[in-house]
């Protein structure tokens, strides 16, 4: 028993290394990705904003869109009924703003697919048709003014101008660039605190590499890939908008490009209950649109709590050999602390508006990863046993990435 645990520990604490090598990687992506600068391809984009109800700070969310740094662009908002309390708010902001081209429409109910998704296809109807980048954005982040620049910049690989068509031999290899969300609490609280924590873990999966996935709240792509990649007709039967449209391109041979200048605040002060119903919403729809990193998510925290968990349990029995395998727990700790403390630091470059408001919980990053680790494979377990959820008031049940049936408001 004790020579298993010597080799489970041994092995977590080389994956802890290796975690912590990639640690470093991302850092130093972050913020190399920050000095470089934006390219000149800057075409008219159009934003689209689906909204439902009254997000926290959503009339900041909203001015910010109205407010970028951008030559030539629109904003399409996307409701699904003319009761919903957005509408007030949209039409406040649209008001503030009369130089900026903006309109308002009502999708109703779509069949057999999310309500986001039903808005963002009936948003699509009312694009302008010189309109050459697509934007998609959530209403509770938070983006900077530079946010719509830096996302269409990252389309150009190298592009010098404007221009479209290209020829079909020159279509660029990154089908699509993507920022991600950072929770930060609203009051503070410690399952705030949680969530930040756990969601930090997932935005550092993102990076230099061509596995990352699209996040919905801030994603860009040019109108001409949408097109080619059918990114549309995924979506008809979908409830995620963003691991759709990540199968889309990666099938169309391309990938998804990370922006660290994208990192988004999203402000939350989750309840015990929401958060565990958010983390877990999460997982199931991974389950259900990428299989694979849901099984990879699975075995690696299954395999981490198991040892880790079972090591203090072990060790809290007593016994005369008990100094080798703290030490080699008290390593595991150390190693992941470390990475916390990276993933703190590459959000605080990425989101410098942020940054003491990041600080303040260096605690979470640096100390709450086991608990992490727990609530992921209380997901995963809880992922293993339903393709049901419940998003922003409406019941989902995802047989299929292509197949939805929608049960209807709880």
């Amino acid at each position: 028993m004790l020579y298993l645990f010597y080799i489970t520990t041994g092995l977590l604490t080389v994956q802890g290394i290796f975690s912590l090598i990639d640690g470093l990687r991302f850092r130093a992506f972050v913020r190399r990705s920050l000095e470089e600068p934006f390219g000149p391809f800057k075409p008219k984009a159009s934003i689209i904003a689906p909204c439902k109800g009254i997000d926290t700070a959503l009339e900041e969310n909203l001015d910010a869109l109205f407010t970028q740094d951008y030559p030539d662009y629109e904003i399409i908002f996307a409701i699904a009924s003319d009761a919903d309390p957005a509408r007030q708010v949209i039409e406040r902001a649209t008001a503030r703003h009369p130089d900026r081209s903006a309109r308002l429409i009502v999708a109703e109910q779509g069949e057999g697919r999310s309500e986001k998704v039903n808005n963002l296809l009936r948003a699509l109807d009312h694009i302008s048709p010189d309109s050459k980048v697509l934007v998609f954005v959530d209403s509770d982040a938070r983006v900077g003014p530079l946010r719509l620049r830096a996302l269409v910049s990252a389309l150009s690989d190298g592009r010098k101008d404007d221009s479209f068509p290209q020829k079909e031999d020159s279509f660029p290899q990154a089908g699509a660039a993507t920022g991600y969300r950072w929770y930060l609490p609203e009051r503070g609280g410690f399952w705030s605190a949680m969530l930040s924590a756990w969601n930090g873990s997932v935005a550092t999966m993102l990076g230099d590499h061509k596995n990352n996935f699209a996040w919905g709240g801030s994603t860009a792509i040019t109108r001409e890939a949408f097109e080619r990649f059918n990114v549309a007709a995924r979506w008809e039967r979908a409830v995620s908008d963003d691991y759709a449209l990540t199968r889309a391109v990666q099938d169309g041979g391309s990938h998804i490009k990370f922006v660290p200048r994208c990192l988004s605040v999203t402000r939350e002060d989750p309840t015990f209950g929401e958060m565990m119903e958010f983390t877990t919403r999460q997982i199931i729809i991974t389950r259900v649109y990428r299989p694979k990193v849901w099984w990879m998510g699975m075995i690696s925290h299954l395999f981490f709590n198991a040892t880790f968990w079972g090591g203090i349990i072990f060790v809290s029995l007593g016994g005369n050999e008990i100094t080798l395998p703290l030490t080699m727990l008290s390593a595991i700790y150390v190693l992941g602390s470390m990475k916390g403390a990276l993933r703190m630091a590459a959000a605080m470059d990425a989101i410098a508006t942020a940054r003491r408001e990041i600080l303040k919980l260096w605690w979470a990053y640096c100390f709450l990863w086991p608990l992490v680790s727990l609530l992921f494979l209380y997901n995963f377990i809880k992922s293993a046993t339903t393709r049901r959820i419940t998003w922003r008031g409406v019941r989902y049940e995802m047989r299929s990435p292509t197949e939805t049936i929608v049960d209807g408001s709880k």
